[in-house]
């Protein structure tokens, strides 16, 4: 079954067009719908974080995390989206908590036309019980205003914001937010998130941290076999 909500991921086919020799679709789609509402995706991407920080020689919970947002094109199908006035992007958006190792610590899917401040809100809503150990959060400029005040203010974590150096042009690497634009590249590799395929964001959410998960499985089985 799980084989099976593998293969979409990677593939970005349909539920119909599962191959024959994968459990009937109906049936797939059922266990994938169970698993996402009771947070079994996200309980598995969990676990293979804390095991991969280990493996890297680190606490098993961070101190640190980048958010950052990241607009997608959507398709005909319905639900939320808007239009991202600074990109010209007419979808979704996915604002990402990750760790300085670029593992996702938590995810929110919102219309393009949500801002990236307001999606900070979303996105580290439950910090404090999910996330304990976070000290301080990185973010870049378009990351101001009344919601970022709030939340310093309800909470002990420290946001600081992280500038390009003065007079640069063009993209350049900013020392720890890098990690944040390399997981969006890494998401990028499934086929079914390179656009907004679902109807439902609870759905796409589901299939980052899938994404997230098999990433860290690779990682993991890498390094045992050597």
């Amino acid at each position: 079954m799980l084989n099976a909500i593998l293969y979409r991921k990677r593939n970005g086919c349909v539920w119909r067009c599962l191959p024959h020799d994968l459990p009937p679709w109906e049936l797939v789609y059922y266990h994938f719908k169970i698993w996402r509402g009771r947070r079994v995706f996200e309980r598995i991407n969990d676990e293979l974080r804390r095991a991969e920080r280990e493996r890297e020689g680190r606490k098993a919970e961070p101190s640190v995390g980048i958010v950052d947002s990241q607009s997608v094109r959507a398709t005909e199908m319905g639900g939320a989206r808007g239009f991202d006035a600074g990109k010209l992007v007419k979808g979704r958006k996915r604002h990402v908590l990750v760790d300085v190792l670029g593992i996702l610590l938590a995810v929110v899917v919102t219309g393009a036309n949500v801002q990236d401040r307001d999606g900070f809100a979303l996105v580290t809503g439950g910090v404090s019980s999910h996330l304990p150990t976070l000290e301080t959060i990185l973010v870049d400029s378009a990351y101001n205003g009344d919601p970022i005040a709030t939340f310093q203010k309800q909470s002990s974590v420290k946001v600081e914001i992280t500038k390009r150096p003065e007079g640069s042009k063009g993209f350049v690497v900013v020392a720890k937010r890098w990690v944040v634009e390399r997981a969006f590249g890494w998401l990028n590799r499934d086929r079914l998130l390179a656009k907004a395929y679902e109807r439902l964001t609870e759905s796409e959410v589901a299939w980052i941290q899938l994404a997230s998960a098999g990433r860290l499985v690779r990682r993991l089985s890498v390094s045992s076999a050597g």
